[in-house]
């Protein structure tokens, strides 16, 4: 059996980082972060470690775009999903995910839709 892929999920809200932490921790090593900040840190200690990163995009402190902004300085090709409740007060998230090289997903998903779109971005 090969070893498990690592996923990093930076969420503040701790309902919705539990759940997906339950979500794939069968499927990927889960590492967990409660906002952007602390996200950059654990991907920063970890970076050779990280698969594929899940993202909230609206946070305290640091944004889930800018994340992506300093993670893409270190690896401009790992898979990070963002996902919000809030696309209509980010008017520019179509435009972040091109640049950002990043996929999106809207709050509330189908927990069974997430897991295949994670699992085929982070193989």
């Amino acid at each position: 059996m090969s070893e498990k892929k690592t996923l990093l999920i930076v969420e503040d809200e701790p309902e919705v980082l539990e759940l997906l932490q339950d979500a794939f921790a069968e499927s990927y090593r889960i590492i967990t972060a409660r906002n952007g900040n602390e996200g950059l840190d654990t991907f920063l200690k970890n970076q050779g470690e990280i698969d594929g990163i899940v993202t909230d995009l609206m946070m305290p402190e640091m944004c889930g775009d800018e994340l992506i902004q300093e993670v893409r300085k270190v690896n401009s090709e790992l898979p990070i999903i963002m996902i919000t409740a809030f696309e209509e007060k980010r008017k520019d998230v179509r435009k972040l995910v091109k640049d950002l090289n990043a996929m999106f997903i809207k709050k509330p998903f189908s927990i069974v839709e997430f897991k295949r779109i994670v699992m085929e971005s982070i193989h």
